[in-house]
């Protein structure tokens, strides 16, 4: 299979591979910035859930704390395994690249093995 939809799989895999890159980047950062604003992202829903909720604000504080690690987590390896497919693809395309190319540098001529000098007696 070298065709998905029309496209080369090498062309799937680079437009894949930046796209979840590009994602994946933008949520670490966001996440990023949740953990350094954990404190209002707690206040604000502690009012949300009103005082007579069970949970007080550190219990609120440690359940945010641990999603938005979690999902920090998951958004780092996504960046990574984007990182792998893109340096995959790449070294994909210039071994295919390589390989055509010495292809077309090989000899288009074969020797002419039909006329060995030979003895008739």
């Amino acid at each position: 299979m070298n065709n998905l939809c029309g496209l080369r799989l090498s062309t799937v895999g680079m437009v894949v591979g930046w796209l979840n890159l590009v994602g994946g980047l933008l949520s670490t950062i966001l996440l990023s910035i949740g953990l350094t604003r954990l404190d209002d992202i707690v206040d604000a829903i502690y009012k949300s859930i009103g005082p007579d909720s069970d949970l007080d604000s550190v219990d609120i504080r440690l359940i945010v704390l641990i999603a938005i690690s979690v999902y920090l987590t998951t958004s780092l390896a996504n960046v990574i395994a984007s990182m792998l497919l893109i340096i995959g693809t790449v070294k994909q395309i210039r071994a295919n690249r390589d390989q055509q190319q010495r292809l077309l540098t090989a000899p288009t001529t074969l020797p002419d093995y039909t006329r060995l000098p030979y003895e008739v007696k």
